[in-house]
């Protein structure tokens, strides 16, 4: 569901409908605002950006950033995927099927609906924490996009609520439409959530 956005003919500010967060568009930097009316400058006009902040961590609310490093060694931010959806799944390796079980569909499911999948690797399965190369063998394994680690995020604060593994579906204006926790996580509430 999108919001419904009015433009009021004083400010031209947009309102958003009771309840639902408002859009934030910013002007393309490669073609100019003129009167012309290309297609590619219409587009690149209405490219969504990621929000200054979230507003919490369940279906309805825009995300939080959440910010690591990737089975590269390169920072990755959610926020840099606006624009694109995000499978997430969080979890540690040492608590067995409840977190192998959804990395064996996560890829399948996230390139069926065009979407980026990340993993967000808390501990391995030796109960350490985990380490890029851990992550790197995890992507490589499971075919996942993205495998995130960070020391500091052995427990994984409030995105997995002590309760891991837990899946987010987060659209590519960052908000969550899908969450679950532990064996609840299923293909089926991924796909329907896309």
């Amino acid at each position: 569901m999108y919001p419904l956005l009015l433009l009021s003919i004083a400010g031209c500010a947009p309102v958003a409908s009771p309840g639902l967060p408002i859009p934030v568009l910013r002007p393309d930097a490669s073609n100019s605002d003129s009167a012309d009316t290309a297609a590619e400058d219409t587009a690149a006009d209405t490219t969504p950006t990621a929000p200054d902040t979230g507003t919490g961590y369940a279906v309805g609310d825009v995300a939080h950033d959440l910010v690591a490093t990737a089975q590269s060694g390169q920072p990755w931010s959610l926020y840099d995927q606006v624009g694109t959806p995000v499978i997430l799944l969080m979890g540690h390796l040492d608590v067995g099927t409840a977190m192998t079980a959804p990395l064996g569909y996560l890829d399948a499911v996230a390139r069926d609906a065009g979407a980026v999948s990340v993993v967000v690797l808390g501990r391995d399965a030796t109960s350490t924490v985990a380490t890029t190369d851990d992550a790197a063998q995890l992507a490589a394994q499971y075919g996942v996009d993205v495998v995130l680690t960070d020391p500091n995020m052995a427990p994984l604060g409030p995105w997995d609520a002590a309760s891991a593994p837990r899946a987010y579906v987060i659209g590519g204006d960052v908000v969550i439409r899908w969450t679950e926790v532990g064996f609840g996580v299923s293909e089926a509430g991924m796909r329907g959530a896309l």
